[in-house]
């Protein structure tokens, strides 16, 4: 595959392009890694982070969308990204750094009737196929466009995890609606009444909620997962 980084805002190759007949051929599971942030806290690109070897955006799909036997999307901003190469499709942000929101609506528009996707952010490396399970059996509640997270107990009690996300292809009107009504974060669709939620207990589940967000979580996840060979930027 060409090297298409650090060339401004590269086109996506039409080979991983979204649309026309390919949505006739997806599969029913979708995995959507959204990979469009700065990592401004991280200090550096943490989606160069490497888990066994494997760039954080490809890591977290294997994981997860290897056991679902789901297609695997990237949702990417100006750049592209280490490990772009694992995944069948790229669907670009819209609104790099605006949230993750608008690269949520974007992937949804592009997912054909039927499909059902879990959205992951790519520095979320220990969500389990277990959870996304949990989430795709809440997203057949009837009525429910997406599924997602609350604390039942612990230091987070009645707090709401937004992602991961399970969502069928009509929540795009769901999330045009919200961010006409001023929503900015995905968490804010939990009061919606097309949102079903599923309960988290801690500390059982604080695992699917772990996100590397600043260096130091490198050493939290090292701890967390002492099998594994963690890698810095």
């Amino acid at each position: 595959m060409p090297n298409f980084c650090n060339v401004g805002v590269p086109k996506i190759p039409p080979s991983r392009a979204v649309g026309g007949r390919d949505a006739a051929r997806r599969p029913d599971w979708i995995v959507c890694v959204l990979a469009g942030g700065r990592s401004r806290r991280f200090g550096g690109d943490k989606r160069a982070v490497r888990v066994d070897g494997s760039p954080l955006s490809a890591f977290v799909a294997t994981r997860v969308g290897g056991p679902l036997g789901a297609a695997r999307w990237l949702s990417l901003g100006e750049a592209i990204p280490p490990g772009a190469g694992a995944f069948a499709r790229w669907v670009r942000d819209p609104l790099p750094d605006g949230g993750p929101l608008p690269a949520m609506a974007a992937v949804l528009a592009r997912a054909g009737r039927g499909a059902r996707l879990l959205l992951v952010a790519a520095d979320a490396p220990l969500v389990t196929a277990r959870h996304a399970r949990a989430l795709a059996r809440a997203l057949e509640a009837p009525g429910a466009l997406v599924a997602m997270g609350v604390w039942r107990n612990g230091p987070r009690r009645a707090r709401v995890e937004p992602l991961p996300l399970a969502a069928r292809p009509e929540a795009a009107g769901l999330l045009a609606r919200a961010r006409r009504d001023g929503a900015r974060a995905p968490r804010e669709l939990a009061a919606r009444r097309e949102a079903a939620l599923i309960p988290l207990a801690w500390p059982r589940d604080r695992r699917e909620a772990f996100n590397v967000n600043r260096p130091g979580d490198l050493e939290t996840l090292r701890a967390l997962e002492p099998g594994r060979r963690i890698e810095g930027p």
